[in-house]
């Protein structure tokens, strides 16, 4: 049944763009994809265009057709299946109606997962974000190569005249560089000089702005200031609600695509907004006048060193930093290692390191024997937020951060000034999560 399902909403699918013909941008990576995304949704809104995104982390080949059709997956529920495929068929042949522009994050886990994508989309631009040395899913793959090698088949998706938009300073996108022969125009990103859209001078700042309490959950707006150079134009970008350095690389993208379209770089900047994501480097207030700092979507061996790496940007002189980390899940077989890698970064960084889970044991058990740093370690988020709980005081900066699977939302939820709104301001606060 299931797959006669799909294969009726895949050619429904098919069908819907057919009919509709909208711009469809693919984005995919290991790193940023999901707040590249975010920012190139909310630059086309503000800039009034009809645009339809992916929602949540629904990157998959069925959350791809779910997003194209503009439905909440339907679970389990037959009756909500048959309202799903009455309402592509709706789409497909009676409704005029239809997104100018669909942004569609394309995920993967194992090796031929791309196929799917490929076999279903046209892609007029494609952007590539990041790999990183130990990318999450590596598990299902031999090497980083092995998983950017899937990764760059949305490529094959790309219509002739379409636009390859890449990571100039992402190694395994190198090679990318012998395809500014073909047709299509091709752009890249990065910090390098052989980047078409470079950004240097990177600043960032933690400002308090009351007015977008009742709104965002907070009165704490991180900025990220820097200078993007095109050509041979300059000019200076402050983007809200974003913090790390690193993310100068989800930004970029969408100034590289607006200019394809024709848009002033002055006009861009004025456009850019990055509205608060739950669980992504979100500022928060905590209990007692500290400070919060949830990124607990997600978490990869760089992403947690960009997230460790918040404490030096910001100003500790009088803080105590904890960092709390849960496992990071599918590294493979080095994932003890990998967890232990991070003893340099932590120490540069935080004052007190709690690990919760038993992968983040192995980095507890390096850092103990530091005399100068706190360490705590609990087997579970739950543990972690009752201890998080009786120790945060007004001097405190908090971290928290790790994969999906160990909650780690938990921990923000138990320290945060307004628990009441963890369901709009936290991740996994409804459906199957909660």
């Amino acid at each position: 049944m299931k797959k006669f399902i799909r294969s009726v909403l895949t050619n429904l699918v098919r069908g819907i763009l057919e009919r509709h013909s909208p711009e469809i941008i693919g984005i995919t990576g290991n790193v940023g994809k999901t707040t590249t995304r975010a920012v190139l949704e909310e630059y086309l809104t503000r800039t009034e265009q009809n645009v339809r995104a992916s929602r949540e982390n629904y990157n998959t080949d069925w959350g791809v057709i779910f997003t194209i059709i503009g439905v909440e997956p339907p679970g389990r529920n037959p009756f909500r299946w048959g309202s799903v495929i009455f309402k592509a068929f709706q789409i497909r042949y009676l409704t005029s109606e239809y997104p100018d522009v669909l942004v569609l994050e394309v995920g993967i886990d194992a090796p031929g997962d791309m196929d799917a994508f490929v076999d279903l989309l046209y892609l007029d631009v494609v952007i590539l974000t990041n790999i990183g040395t130990h990318p999450v899913h590596k598990e299902f793959f031999t090497d980083a190569k092995a998983v950017a090698k899937e990764k760059l088949k949305l490529v094959d998706a790309l219509t002739p005249d379409g636009t390859l938009i890449y990571n100039a300073d992402e190694p395994h996108f190198a090679h990318l560089k012998r395809r500014r022969n073909s047709t299509g125009t091709i752009l890249t990103f990065g910090t390098g000089e052989e980047a078409d859209f470079r950004a240097g001078s990177v600043s960032q700042s933690l400002a308090w702005e009351s007015e977008r309490e009742e709104v965002h959950g907070s009165a704490l707006v991180p900025y990220l200031s820097f200078t993007v150079k095109h050509r041979r134009a300059s000019l200076p970008m402050d983007v809200p609600y974003l913090f790390v350095e690193s993310q100068v690389y989800v930004v970029l993208p969408t100034i590289a695509y607006a200019v394809t379209k024709g848009a002033n770089m002055v006009n861009i900047n004025d456009a850019l907004s990055v509205p608060p994501t739950p669980g992504r480097l979100r500022f928060l207030e905590g209990v007692s006048g500290s400070v919060l700092i949830d990124d607990t979507y997600n978490a990869a061996p760089a992403a947690m060193k960009q997230a460790l790496n918040v404490f030096t940007a910001l100003d500790t002189s009088d803080a105590r930093c904890i960092a709390i980390l849960g496992d990071m899940k599918e590294l493979g077989e080095d994932e003890v290692e990998i967890h232990t890698s991070l003893v340099e970064t932590v120490k540069a960084n935080a004052d007190v390191f709690v690990g919760v889970g038993d992968l983040m044991h192995s980095l507890y058990a390096e850092l103990a024997e530091e005399p100068l740093m706190e360490t705590h370690w609990f087997a579970t988020s739950e543990e972690a937020a009752e201890w998080a709980g009786s120790q945060i005081t007004g001097d405190d900066i908090i971290l928290v951060k790790g994969s999906q699977s160990m909650r780690m939302e938990r921990v923000v939820k138990a320290v945060m000034k307004h628990p009441d709104r963890a369901k709009d301001l936290l991740v996994r606060q409804s459906g199957k999560w909660a």
